[in-house]
């Protein structure tokens, strides 16, 4: 689906209010469906933005949403599962394991039907995930 760009070329306001109601309905929609996602652009263009107006998504009933705006000060693989631990308020458990971090917050959240993960900059913590601390 293809939008017309509102980004205004004259000016830099990366606070501005996104006027595609339709367009984050449909990324909503995507995201609860339980479908992955990637918003690509060059810097300013709104990606952040975007991922802000989902993070309402957390109004509606029983989705939890966690936006991560930055990468963990560590990229490592097991920095970034207790930022995920730490985020949904799951104490971690060794070995660390991303299905064991989630499964314990929808055991301990039974009001929650979906979670949705937004990662803000995700390849500043993808760039070292072989390290192994």
């Amino acid at each position: 689906m293809r939008v017309a760009n509102p980004y205004d070329w004259q000016a830099h306001s990366p606070f501005s209010v996104i006027e595609r109601g339709q367009l984050l309905d449909d990324l909503s929609r995507q995201a609860l469906s339980g479908a992955g996602m990637v918003l690509v652009g060059g810097h300013g263009m709104g990606k952040s933005v975007v991922l802000r107006a989902l993070e309402a998504l957390r109004e509606r009933d029983g989705v939890h949403v966690l936006r991560f705006a930055s990468p963990p000060a560590r990229s490592a693989l097991t920095a970034c599962l207790r930022e995920l631990a730490l985020g949904l308020g799951v104490t971690p458990q060794e070995p660390l394991h991303a299905a064991r971090i989630i499964d314990d917050f929808l055991d301990n959240t039974p009001s929650c039907s979906a979670l949705v993960l937004l990662y803000d900059e995700p390849t500043l913590c993808t760039s070292d995930l072989n390290s192994p601390s």
